[in-house]
């Protein structure tokens, strides 16, 4: 499927012609936990804000084949972002971008800058991987199996030569297959990278991934 029909989706899925009113209500609410709390979630949808702009949106990915597909109900306007290019951030920086021009906005999305302790936590596991040194309490099993001797190594002989970790920043925040994605900027004395995690419910980090910037 290319952008172009998915726009024509988009287009089709905003003006109730594939669900009537009701339907398209039921599809895109937002199910909540039997606590009450909120999963951003609806049925097969993600539910968030562009810069307070409600957005319905879902993302996929397998090697070489990236989609992210925005709806935004309040502007009737949609963002499709496809991509075969997969070992950098690619897709949802372009989309942001892209949301920003359609939207007319001036700044994007941050989703909120992160507590201190989050990134403090962040900052200690980066500046731990410089030294060649992981704290297993905070990884899950699969992250513990990926840590292995060569690998350490080379994500230290990545990391050293950079200086100092000068700031961490979190840029977006996501809920997506029961954990939370979270992306954010790092800024190196020599260089800038992206890191992206996805947390499990008790909190363990089940992927660390760090990438060069676009």
């Amino acid at each position: 499927m290319t952008p172009s029909d998915l726009a024509r989706w988009d287009s089709a899925f905003l003006h109730k012609r594939i669900l009537s009113a009701q339907s398209y209500a039921e599809f895109t609410k937002e199910v909540l936990l039997k606590e009450g709390d909120y999963t951003h979630y609806a049925l097969g949808l993600q539910l968030g804000q562009h810069n307070n702009i409600p957005v319905i949106y879902h993302g996929g990915e397998v090697s070489g084949f990236l989609t992210l597909n925005q709806v935004f109900p309040t502007r009737e306007a949609a963002v499709i972002v496809c991509s075969n290019e997969d070992s950098i951030e690619l897709i949802s920086p372009v989309a942001n971008e892209l949301a920003n021009w359609v939207l007319k906005l001036q700044n994007g999305n941050s989703d909120g800058p992160g507590s201190a302790e989050e990134l403090q936590q962040v900052r200690s596991i980066l500046e731990g991987l410089q030294k060649g040194l992981v704290d297993g309490a905070l990884f899950s099993s699969d992250m513990i199996f990926y840590f292995n001797p060569t690998a350490i190594h080379d994500i230290q002989s990545s990391l050293s030569p950079l200086g100092p970790l000068k700031s961490v920043t979190r840029t977006r925040e996501r809920l997506r297959g029961g954990m939370t994605f979270r992306a954010y900027n790092l800024q190196f004395e020599k260089k800038s990278l992206i890191l992206t995690v996805y947390l499990t419910s008790d909190g363990h980090y089940e992927q660390f991934l760090i990438m060069e910037e676009l």
